[in-house]
């Protein structure tokens, strides 16, 4: 099991993403609810099932079987909230992923920050290119995002990039 400290925010303005090839990633949700979500991707051409457990304002714990693209396709079937996005690594310490988001949540660009302890997680100041954290916001959990219909997406939205 890993526990997993994040703080997640909308980005400004996109850094410099030239020779940084992205991760494609898809998401599907086979279970969700009691602060435990159930959900199997794919990064580029690795699947895998992930089971996710809610620790705190920041933290998760994590854990990660490795699927066959057989199993990944029989699962997928029973997946519900689809999600497609793009991710770029920027920096290792503190670790910055940007997602870039396709499809149903066309439009958000969110930067995601992992850290190694909760209080490196409370120190972090934004870079520039950030905006508003979302961290505990429908934006800034894939779970949640994915049960927004398009106007109550594109309306979260709104509402967080002009906080």
């Amino acid at each position: 099991m890993k526990l997993e400290i994040e703080r997640k925010f909308l980005v400004k303005k996109k850094p410099n993403l030239n020779g940084i090839a992205p991760v494609q990633q898809e998401r599907f949700y086979l279970f969700q609810g009691q602060d435990i979500e159930l959900r199997i991707q794919t990064k580029n051409d690795y699947f895998e099932l992930e089971r996710k457990t809610n620790q705190g304002e920041y933290s998760r714990d994590s854990q990660k079987l490795a699927l066959s693209k057989t199993e990944y396709e029989t699962l997928k079937k029973i997946g519900q909230n689809k999600t497609l996005r793009d991710s770029y690594s920027i920096t290792k310490k503190p670790n910055v992923k940007l997602k870039i988001y396709h499809g149903a949540h066309e439009g958000l660009i969110r930067a995601e920050i992992e850290f190694d302890s909760i209080e490196d997680a409370k120190r972090f100041q934004p870079f520039d290119w950030m905006g508003t954290e979302i961290t505990a916001t429908p934006l800034g959990r894939d779970t949640e995002l994915g049960q927004l219909n398009r106007n109550q997406f594109l309306a979260e939205l709104k509402k967080h990039q002009h906080n």
